[in-house]
């Protein structure tokens, strides 16, 4: 009934004016038509990283205190415009092992959470393994689960240690995470299954950015390869966004969260095969460019993300107006998309 109603709408109206008002409850479908696009509301899971190693000094405190110290500040200046929500792991009391992650998240994603974030952080200290693969799965079905389908939603990843905890590597022929012999399973690298646990859920619409906390040489090659599976790869050097010093994690979630509220927005119309899209920023033409310009997100929610230079003049535009022009291959107007490959 609401995909007739939708039709009947469009048949007998101006599509431009009525489309933009619809509710995107169901699949984005393509629309004939010229759209200004909104930017959408973000939900973001912060996937913290609480195992031992983050009680090792870091500037003036720990890299807990710190990461603790830069939430606050930074999270503020979100307000109503990204919905955010926090994931700690390993699982925090006496009775959860070493390497047992939450069945639920500690926040589920809201906006102006930041005092809620600097409580949970101020009443949890370190401790645990990093079971950042399963960390992933479960972080990312609760995001799923939590919010409603038209909003975007993505994982903010911050660990500072090599993932590890899968029973299911070799400790005579795994590589081990303080680089000697291990004597356990769970001492393994877990860097490819997590590498692929993150590319699952980017493919699914939940990409991941991905903050590597006081990391090393040896530890880069693994967070790139992590950050470059989660789809929103830093522009550097490093793929993922390196926090050396409490400076840098400031920077780097500042960064994120510009993106987050800036660079990413819902078009209530996609291409089907054989359709065509033009998408302007304040007049002048994107194209279509992971890496300098416009990319899909979700495609199924219409969820567009700008990248690179184009995120960069978004956040500094006063008006960042992103417009769009579809043409339907199909003459049926309301037609579903199907994924482009």
């Amino acid at each position: 009934m609401k995909r007739l109603l939708v039709f009947l709408l469009l048949s007998a109206c101006d599509r431009t004016r009525l489309v933009p008002a619809l509710a995107y409850s169901e699949a984005a479908i393509c629309i004939d038509g010229d759209f200004t696009l909104t930017r959408a509301t973000p939900a973001v899971m912060l996937v913290l990283d609480r195992s031992g190693s983050m009680e090792t000094a870091f500037g003036s405190g720990t890299r807990w205190t710190t990461l603790r110290s830069t939430l606050s500040a930074t999270l503020p200046t979100l307000g109503e415009e990204v919905e955010v929500g926090a994931f700690l792991y390993p699982a925090v009391g006496v009775s959860a092992g070493q390497c047992t992650v939450p069945t639920t998240p500690a926040l589920t994603p809201m906006a102006n959470q930041v005092a809620a974030v600097r409580s949970l952080l101020s009443s949890t200290s370190p401790g645990g393994a990093t079971p950042t693969a399963d960390a992933i799965d479960a972080a990312a079905n609760a995001l799923e689960n939590s919010v409603s389908t038209d909003k975007p939603r993505a994982l903010v990843l911050a660990t500072d240690g090599a993932p590890n905890c899968n029973p299911s590597l070799l400790p005579a022929t795994c590589t081990c995470v303080d680089g000697k012999q291990c004597v356990s399973a769970e001492r393994c690298l877990d860097d490819t299954r997590t590498a692929a646990r993150i590319k699952t859920w980017a493919s699914a619409g939940v990409p991941t950015w991905v903050i590597g906390i006081a990391s090393d040489a040896t530890l880069s090659g693994v967070l790139n390869s992590l950050a470059k599976a989660g789809g929103r790869s830093n522009v550097g050097t490093n793929a993922f966004f390196s926090a050396a010093s409490p400076t840098a994690l400031t920077a780097a979630f500042t960064e994120i969260q510009a993106q987050l509220r800036s660079c990413v927005f819902v078009s209530p119309s996609v291409p089907d095969v054989g359709g065509v899209m033009t998408v302007t920023m304040d007049g002048v033409e994107l194209m279509e460019d992971a890496t300098n310009g416009w990319m899909w997100g979700a495609m199924e929610r219409g969820e567009l993300v700008l990248r690179g230079e184009s995120c960069t003049r978004a956040m500094s535009s006063k008006t960042g107006t992103i417009s769009l022009t579809v043409r339907c291959a199909s003459t049926d107007a309301g037609t579903p998309y199907v994924t482009l490959e």
